[in-house]
């Protein structure tokens, strides 16, 4: 049972993530939807933080960031007092995109949770967060040298 429980999990990621990318068609790759999300409500910070809140490693944020530029979602500004820091800004069409973004997955949000109650949606949240908090431990644990 628990094995089925994992591969369904994984193939509810795997359809949820393949669902946005059919509604998001129009120049927004996976990576860019956290990203426009945290700019909406951290507009101006750095990439570190991008990095840490939207779980992607650093030099993907970099990638990630740089396409971004490149399509005029974003802007980079150099910090006044460490011109090595970079600020963060959404553009005006990156306001749009992030406006977009945010329909498409309230949309892609309703239809997924159609007929699930409050009290099993709560249930279900616990117990991903509980899967969550096991699979850093697992991450914390390889991070330790050996004995």
């Amino acid at each position: 049972m628990n094995r089925e429980i994992m591969m369904t999990l994984l193939h509810m990621a795997h359809a949820h993530r393949h669902m946005a990318g059919r509604l998001l068609e129009g120049g927004i790759s996976r990576g860019q939807p956290p990203v426009l999300w945290y700019l909406k409500h951290h507009d101006g910070c750095i990439q570190r933080d991008i990095a840490e809140n939207c779980h992607i490693k650093a030099a993907s944020v970099s990638s990630v960031l740089d396409n971004m530029e490149q399509c005029g979602f974003i802007s980079r500004q150099a910090q006044e007092n460490d011109r090595r820091v970079q600020r963060v800004y959404l553009t005006a069409e990156g306001k749009v995109k992030c406006e977009l973004v945010n329909g498409v997955f309230r949309q892609l949000e309703e239809r997924c949770l159609a007929g699930i109650g409050d009290r099993e949606l709560n249930a279900f949240h616990k117990t991903l967060e509980k899967i969550i908090a096991n699979m850093r431990e697992i991450g914390r644990e390889e991070e330790l040298p050996d004995d």
